[in-house]
């Protein structure tokens, strides 16, 4: 409940201006899954040069970087990490629909490493990711 709270006063303004956004996010950053360690390495970068990017050190191995213009969160697999190198890219979607809003994550990732664990670690983002819309929609929902 703790995360419903602290994301409520940050829906008014993402859902406005969501709204008047693309519905669908930006293509992945690479047109292939699987990258080289290099082109990872240079991904790292730029995502870490983005203007108003928020990085650090989450649990179990991984670095979560956030752009609260992009309404986008990158994650990145750190050494120790089953996947790693690897990146996961979230991006928040809302979408007017009739009976109101709906709202989702949109995901997409690429990995250097082993694909076995890629695929592991992705299912869970997906996991955490139907967690995280259903709280929204809790938020969100009329009362």
């Amino acid at each position: 409940m703790r995360i419903a709270a602290l994301l409520a006063p940050l829906f008014g303004a993402v859902i406005a201006q969501s709204l008047a956004q693309q519905q669908t996010g930006p293509p992945p950053r690479f047109p292939t899954v699987q990258v080289t360690a290099d082109q990872m390495d240079k991904y790292r970068a730029e995502v870490e040069a983005i203007p108003d990017i928020h990085c650090h050190d989450i649990w179990a191995h991984q670095r979560e970087c956030s752009s609260k213009a992009r309404f986008t969160i990158w994650t990145f697999t750190l050494s120790g990490h089953p996947a790693h190198p690897a990146v996961s890219r979230g991006i928040m979607l809302v979408q007017q629909t009739g009976p109101g809003l709906l709202q989702g994550i949109e995901r997409s990732g690429h990995y250097a490493g082993d694909r076995a664990a890629f695929e592991v670690w992705m299912q869970e983002l997906r996991i955490r990711d139907q967690q995280e819309v259903a709280q929204w929609q809790a938020i969100l929902k009329p009362r």
